[in-house]
């Protein structure tokens, strides 16, 4: 019982080390570090490519809600016709965020990060990427 216990922890250790890693308050190496002002109702598109059990980290800063998105080249196509799309993985109405990803396979990745108020947002983002060598 035991046992099986500490091999289901295993994953969940795994994960959190990465996040640290992706975001942790020492990093310094950043593969995008940028401040953008987004106008109301406007959106920043940032494109990217991520293999297959590559983990990202998105850090990102407002002074206004804003909403950040991650969803795939298709799906973004999707988004600017007005047709149903999921992103793979969003926060809403959020000032202050982190978000972590891992990608479930190889491919052209988007973050997409929203400004649904009346006011301009000034967005300070962050972006960090983990590639594993077993991918």
């Amino acid at each position: 019982m035991a046992c099986g216990a500490s091999f289901a922890l295993v994953p969940i250790v795994i994960a959190r080390s990465t996040e640290n890693f992706l975001l942790g308050f020492r990093r310094t190496r950043w593969k995008l570090d940028q401040r953008v002002t987004i106008a109301n109702g406007g959106s920043w598109i940032y494109p990217f490519h991520l293999p297959k059990s590559g983990w990202l980290g998105i850090r990102c800063n407002s002074d206004a809600l804003v909403s950040v998105e991650i969803t795939s080249g298709p799906d973004l196509a999707r988004m600017t016709t007005d047709l149903s799309w999921k992103p793979e993985e969003v926060r809403r109405n959020i000032r202050n965020a982190s978000v972590f990803y891992r990608a479930a396979h190889d491919g052209n990745w988007v973050i997409v990060i929203r400004n649904d108020t009346l006011q301009p947002a000034n967005v300070q983002v962050k972006v960090s990427e983990y590639l594993g060598a077993w991918s």
